[in-house]
């Protein structure tokens, strides 16, 4: 939205005006805005219905995580105990749901675990940022604990995602090369 307002670098939290935009609260605002937009693309393209909801959830988890850090003092912006331990849990199932392997596999097993492989590595530059900031300003210790589990949770669905498709029959090729297309390139 264009305000005309010329900003000059500086915006406003709910309990603080003219804060610098390098303030390190105002990065960790805008790294779990991207880790929500990344995690909206993979419950998009996500065919498990209860795995869209898992999404869906921690999306409003980090929408809370915002309002913690745009308002520190306000009692509904914080992470419960019960959602840190949900996410937990649902890590470890995934965990458990793929054998491990003898090497750190490469993001980009298939195009499922890519997006997954990218919202962690947002998870984790927003985690860093959110660290940052509550070492200067104070925070939830909670919020940095979800945080650190997010990049968990994201890690072992993109492993379960790669082991998943790994199982899927590979797609047949075609054993014939390729025709060459016969255009003619006008002659300058």
């Amino acid at each position: 939205m264009f305000t005309g307002s010329n900003d000059r670098g500086m915006t406003s939290l709910k309990r603080d005006r003219n804060v610098s935009k390098a303030d390190d609260r105002i990065h960790a605002i805008g790294e779990i805005e991207d880790l929500i937009t990344h995690i909206g693309m993979v419950r998009l393209h996500a065919d498990d219905v209860s795995l869209k909801v898992d999404l869906e959830k921690i999306q409003r988890n980090l929408l809370i995580c915002i309002e913690g850090i745009n308002d520190p003092y306000h009692k509904d912006y914080k992470i419960s105990e019960e959602e840190i331990k949900l996410l937990s849990e649902k890590a470890a199932e995934l965990k458990a749901s793929y054998p491990m392997t003898a090497y750190e596999p490469l993001p980009g097993g298939c195009e499922a675990s890519l997006r997954i492989d990218i919202a962690r590595s947002v998870a984790r530059r927003a985690e860093r940022w959110l660290a940052s900031s509550d070492k200067k300003y104070g925070g939830q210790p909670a919020r940095k604990q979800y945080m650190n589990l997010l990049g968990d949770y994201l890690y072992n669905l993109a492993r379960y995602t790669d082991y998943v498709d790994s199982k899927k029959p590979a797609k047949a090729v075609s054993a014939e090369p390729a025709k060459p297309v016969n255009e003619k390139v006008p002659v300058m």
